[in-house]
């Protein structure tokens, strides 16, 4: 006889608040002393600098083969251990494993798939000192995953060994605040901020000016990268704007309001209601939407000058 009432099945959806771009994260593992390294890095080098702006890179310089590369540090070592790496050149995407190096249509397909997370961050120097400000934002909820943040210098030319090679790209020159990341968790609509002051003498670095910072968010279990951004270079961090609120609803026109970012000076705003944009670049810090739902989901984001932005502020309503 067939019994109806334990038909039962139970499944947790997490459901994403909004898409962002999807910007892939490359970890590359090499050496000054490694011979194959040499066409991986030229490959990767002209793909990289044909796709401005769809990337983030990191590059481990490592202790082998032979006397190794003298810019290996134990943090590049932590992170060997980690992708249990075996052998350079040996290049990860998103945290997966592709061998030597990657074709063109590998990034493009990522380029294409929809994020759940969005980073922004920005750096400026004083003197030795690298300060950086950096935010994490999910629109799901993320627990014990772990926020990266390499500052690598774009061009070194003084670790020159067997191989050849006369420059390297994208060298990790620190891990803040380690190579283990740092562990966040995030609330959906929320970011995450952290803030690091380094002196940089410590390190490889050879010119303060020639710095990069990039940006990751991964699950330390899967090793999945949610999303990855280089930081704004040079330059103040670009705050998001702050409380948002609904003010008005009548008529089935609902108002919208925001305060100004804590610090900058935003030369806009970007406005979303449920996803769809509703202004592009308002100078207004509220926005009026004919609406007879119940429930919408409002993003502003801060724009600023040289087509910057901040992560997204988000309330439902």
């Amino acid at each position: 006889e067939d019994k109806l009432d334990d038909n039962v099945m139970t499944k947790t959806f997490n459901v994403s608040l909004a898409e962002k771009q999807r910007i892939p994260m490359i970890e590359h593992f090499s050496s000054s002393t490694c011979a194959p390294c040499v066409l991986i890095n030229q490959l990767m080098h002209k793909m990289t600098e044909e796709n401005p702006g769809k990337f983030t890179y990191t590059k481990y310089q490592m202790n082998w083969p032979g006397t190794g590369d003298p810019y290996y540090t134990e943090e590049g070592g932590t992170r060997r251990a980690y992708y249990a790496c075996d052998a350079v050149p040996t290049v990860f995407f998103n945290g997966e494993y592709i061998n030597t190096g990657m074709a063109q249509n590998m990034l493009d397909i990522e380029n294409s798939l929809p994020a759940y997370a969005n980073i922004r961050g920005a750096f400026n120097v004083e003197g030795n000192t690298i300060n950086i400000t950096a935010d994490f934002m999910s629109y799901v909820k993320l627990e014990d995953v772990a926020a990266f943040i390499t500052v690598n210098e774009k061009e070194t030319t003084e670790n020159v060994g067997s191989n050849g090679e006369t420059s390297f790209n994208h060298v990790m020159m620190k891990m803040l605040d380690g190579a283990n990341g740092n562990n966040i968790s995030i609330n959906p609509g929320e970011y995450q901020r952290l803030e690091f002051s380094f002196d940089m003498s410590s390190t490889n670095v050879e010119e303060m000016n020639d710095l990069e910072v990039s940006l990751w968010l991964q699950n330390l279990g899967t090793k999945e990268v949610y999303n990855s951004k280089y930081a704004y270079e040079y330059t103040s961090h670009c705050y998001p704007a702050q409380n948002l609120r609904e003010t008005t609803s009548a008529k089935g026109t609902r108002t919208f309001a925001w305060d100004a970012p804590e610090q900058g000076t935003p030369t806009g705003y970007k406005v979303y209601v449920d996803g769809t944009l509703v202004e592009g670049n308002t100078s207004e810090t509220s926005v009026s939407y004919e609406s007879s739902k119940p429930l919408l989901m409002v993003e502003v984001i801060a724009l600023y000058a040289g087509g910057k932005s901040s992560v997204g502020i988000v309330n439902k309503f």
